[in-house]
């Protein structure tokens, strides 16, 4: 009964879950058919990055790709992806 408490307090506390590769394996999958993201992946140091990046991986599994159709939203993405990578 403590063990199930500490785990609700702990995802509580901790924030929102993590996020998974399979999440992370399906945004790049969508995030190629953008020729900004293909671009990036040219350079083989941010091809490093982007895959093994902790922090970059995250920030692309939290990605919400059906919001990628929104010019503004993918602007966003974009910035934060880039500002990321150097």
């Amino acid at each position: 009964m403590l063990d199930i408490i500490f785990e609700i307090l702990s995802i509580f506390i901790s924030g929102p879950s993590k996020v998974n590769e399979q999440a992370i394996a399906k945004n790049i999958k969508v995030l190629k058919r953008y020729p900004w993201f293909e671009d990036l992946l040219k350079e083989q140091r941010n091809r490093d990055k982007i895959i093994f990046n902790k922090k970059i991986r995250n920030i692309i599994g939290r990605c919400k790709t059906n919001k990628l159709n929104n010019d503004r939203y993918q602007v966003k993405f974009q910035y934060r992806l880039l500002r990321a990578l150097k």
